[in-house]
This record gives structure tokens, sequence and C-alpha cells, in this order.
């Protein structure tokens, strides 16, 4: 039997302060990894920055975007990218997450990464994503 994922993840929403025009078919939203404790700060950083190279050097289309926890309003960076599924939860295992996001023709899921991996429907992907305004 599979765990159920956290409740934050059913109610997260997406932004970016530039207007995406085009969307691939299939893509996967890798958020940034973060921790609550400061001993991690600084590996966070650089895990962050490690993972935002791979992303950029290895996919074709990639964009920035945010992703807000609509509890607290944090938001987190994160990046669309054109990886499929599978792809998406190896990259999100090698970088310690504990799940990805996958838009598949606007439908928005979210997965664990490890072993429990199964893709469960969130929302339509356009129902969560706005462009935010910039100052």
């Amino acid at each position: 039997m599979t765990a159920q994922l956290p409740t934050h993840y059913f109610q997260r929403t997406f932004s970016s302060t530039h207007r995406i025009t085009h969307w691939p078919i299939h893509f996967a939203i890798i958020i940034a990894p973060t921790q609550s404790t400061s001993p991690t700060r600084d590996l966070d950083k650089v895990y962050t920055e490690d993972l935002h190279t791979y992303l950029k050097e290895n996919f074709s289309w990639f964009r920035f975007m945010a992703v807000t926890d609509p509890d607290n309003q944090a938001s987190t960076p994160c990046w669309a990218v054109n990886s499929e599924w599978q792809q998406a939860c190896e990259i999100g295992l090698s970088y310690g997450l504990e799940a990805i996001y996958f838009v598949s023709d606007n439908t928005l899921s979210v997965s664990y990464c490890d072993e429990r991996r199964k893709p469960i429907f969130v929302d339509a992907f356009l129902n969560r994503y706005t462009v935010s305004e910039t100052d």
C-alpha cells in the first residue's frame, strides 16, 4: 500500500514573473531542496544551485517558477523542465526530494520520488498557475 502524500502537496500553487507562452504537453516541476533546520541551510543552497545547473544544462525546455504553500504563503523556487515522469522522479531522488510534480496535457499530478512513486491527481495545472506581478 502506498503511503499518503502530505496534504500540503495538494494545496500548493505555482507562479512565474514571466509569461510562459509555450508549455510542452508533458513536463515535470522540480522544487528546490529546502530544510527548516539552520545547520543545513548552506548545504541546501549548494543543492539548489547544483540542481538548477543540472536542469538548465540537461533539458531543452527550462522555466523558473515559484511554488507557494497557502498555509504559510512561503514561496520556494522550482523549475519546469521537459522531463519524463520516471526521469523526474530519479532526479528528485538523487537530490533528496520527497516528491515531484508532473503535468501531462494540463493535468497536474504529484508523486513520491522513491519506491512509492505513483502519480496522484491534484488539479488542472492552469488552475494552479498564475503570472505574478513584478515590482
